[in-house]
């Protein structure tokens, strides 16, 4: 009984990942506004009363597909530390692997990247508090970051953290904004979809920013 239990669960579990994913995939692909119950459980290939057994409602489904967006914006990052650099030039280093990352996986993933940055906002108030949210978390890991360079010596003293730590992620994320706007960004997979060539230009405009300045010598 009890194995015929978790296997029930196991099917309940991956049926409300496949309805996620097509969600996702439809929710990116027309828009929240434009997309419906309908939509999402013609691409899977079910009835409605399936999707109305796992989710209340189109903007109960929606606030789970953001929360996996955000999810997966934070996983690309996971294996990096705060406190790992003792020096400049490592923090460096650093600091590009990170927007290497994330501007990849937004690259990789343009869904993700119209999620995320356009679908998401002004959907309810609910939501917008959500988004909010995450951008004050994502500030707070960055200024960890900071921290660990005050602490350690190699940035300056009087940096305010809190502050230059939301600065800077508002130039990482903007260049991923950047993969929105870039003509034929139609979604992973089309013959449109191509890298985004000012990627690179990018994360070397950002690191020059944050290290070097704009001042002349």
């Amino acid at each position: 009984m009890a194995t015929l239990k978790r296997s029930g669960q196991d099917r309940a579990t991956r049926r409300r990942a496949q309805i996620l994913d097509a969600a996702y995939r439809v929710f990116a692909d027309k828009g929240f506004a434009e997309a419906t119950i309908a939509d999402i459980a013609r691409d899977l290939g079910v009835g409605h009363g399936t999707f109305y057994r796992y989710f209340q409602n189109k903007h109960d489904i929606f606030d789970h597909v953001v929360d996996e967006v955000i999810g997966r914006v934070t996983g690309a990052i996971a294996d990096e530390s705060p406190t790992a650099t003792d020096c400049l030039a490592d923090y460096r280093a650093q600091v590009r692997r990170i927007a290497e990352k994330l501007l990849g996986l937004l690259d990789a993933d343009r869904r993700a990247a119209k999620l995320l940055f356009v679908e998401a906002w002004g959907v309810s108030p609910a939501l917008d508090r959500k988004m909010q949210q995450m951008w004050r978390l994502f500030g707070q890991v960055t200024a960890a970051y900071l921290e660990n360079g005050k602490q350690k010596g190699f940035l300056r003293a009087d940096l305010d953290t809190e502050t230059t730590g939301l600065a800077v992620n508002a130039m990482i994320f903007e260049g991923g904004r950047q993969v929105v706007l870039a003509e034929g960004a139609s979604g992973p997979g089309s013959p449109e979809h191509v890298p985004l060539p000012p990627r690179q230009r990018w994360i070397d405009g950002v690191t020059a920013l944050m290290f070097d300045g704009i001042r002349g010598d």
